[in-house]
């Protein structure tokens, strides 16, 4: 592994995304998402940008966000509340936690070397310049290396969480007036392991069914330096979700700046103070905790 000395750097990101299905009846849906964002390695701090305009069934939705991610915590701007929610303290350790893995330069070099038949390297003056492909089989390599990571990564509730299943429920039909009716009601409780977490999220990507059509990413990085300075790319790929497949198109473009001199990250003294916590934020959206459950947790 390419000992580079890059501790903060600036970035930004556009994605052109477009996506139809099989079925004559459904639109295709357009979206083009612009990110910005500030990074520091370590202590870890981060702050994001995104506008996003998308066209679904002829009607336009502009969205935009903000997000930072520092020791202070973890603070999301959406524009649809316009207001400011701090995440809870579980989910933001589990996302410096996340951070720290990916960032290592071991588990970079492990997942590198799935797909290091399609790397192409190519000098220049002052420059490299990568190319990589994958194949349908090593992506579904990496994807299995990344599940592998993610129950690690969940908040405890989602790992030890415990399910209370309903195993039957009777009546006595011939209950007498000075008789109340016996509703009968049996629960178990099972811990939910990481091994079975992982084995439901690969049952959900065997029934997605997904194929690489095209993947190609070219990196531009500087000789001297070995900072990375741009990246553009196409992603083509098709899943199947029960009797419809659906295609999606993927153009992006990226540049990084700044490289080392991104001195610090703060969030700023009115988001901490004017944030909703998460409850109140599904409240706004008129949900409650479980049933936003399944959205956070995926």
């Amino acid at each position: 592994m390419l000992d580079v000395d890059l501790n903060s750097y600036s970035a930004t990101m556009k994605i052109d995304q477009k996506m139809k299905t099989s079925n004559p009846e459904e639109e295709e849906i357009d979206m083009i998402m612009d990110m910005k964002m500030d990074v520091i390695e370590d202590p870890l701090a981060l702050y994001t940008s995104t506008k996003m305009q998308m066209n679904m069934d002829g009607e336009n939705l502009d969205q935009s966000s903000e997000a930072y991610l520092t020791k202070d915590g973890f603070f999301q701007y959406d524009s649809m509340v316009d207001k400011w929610i701090k995440m809870d303290d579980e989910l933001t350790d589990a996302l410096f936690d996340s951070s720290v893995q990916q960032m290592d330069p071991l588990a970079q070099l492990e997942l590198t070397k799935k797909f290091i038949d399609g790397i192409h390297i190519y000098e220049y003056e002052d420059q490299y310049v990568m190319t990589q492909t994958i194949t349908n089989e090593q992506f579904r390599e990496i994807l299995d290396e990344v599940m592998a990571l993610l129950p690690g990564l969940l908040p405890d509730e989602t790992t030890e969480s415990v399910i209370q299943k309903v195993e039957g429920v009777s009546v006595d039909a011939k209950a007498t007036d000075s008789e109340d009716a016996v509703i009968e009601e049996e629960t178990t409780e099972e811990e939910v392991t990481d091994e079975e977490i992982a084995d439901d999220l690969e049952s959900i990507l065997d029934a997605l069914d997904i194929n690489i059509d095209e993947f190609l990413v070219v990196s531009t990085i500087d000789k001297k330096t070995l900072f990375p300075l741009e990246m553009s790319g196409v992603t083509k790929m098709t899943m199947g979700i029960e009797d419809e497949t659906i295609s999606i198109t993927q153009l992006i473009s990226g540049a990084y700046s700044n490289h080392n001199n991104v001195e610090e990250i703060k969030i700023p003294a009115d988001v901490i103070k004017n944030a909703i916590t998460m409850e109140e934020y599904l409240n706004e959206l008129g949900l409650d905790e479980e049933e936003a459950e399944p959205e956070l947790e995926a």
